[in-house]
């Protein structure tokens, strides 16, 4: 999962959590509510001197996931494991 600070700080407004925005835009209002959990869906490509028509090969998708406050005890995560491979950062599926 990755984002960048803008992203989530329009998250953190959206999903009720305490933000540093002093004044919200009223399509941003709109979009607030209870109860509301924001996931971002990146498409991601290599950067660099890429000229139009060439092959960029394969687009990755990155996300990530702000959830609204909660009274559920413990720490929510997402997460892919395998037995075999318990060390494993990435596993195939």
């Amino acid at each position: 999962m990755f984002s960048e600070p803008r992203h989530r700080d329009v998250a953190k407004i959206l999903a009720g959590l305490p933000h540093a925005a002093s004044e919200l835009s009223s399509d941003l209002e709109e979009l607030c509510a209870p109860k509301t959990a924001v996931m971002f869906l990146y498409l991601v490509r290599p950067v660099g001197d890429i000229a139009p028509g060439d092959d960029i090969g394969s687009v990755s998708t990155g996300f990530a996931v702000q959830f609204p406050p909660s009274s559920m005890p413990g720490v929510k995560a997402w997460t892919v494991h395998k037995k075999a491979e318990a060390n494993a950062v990435v596993v195939d599926a």
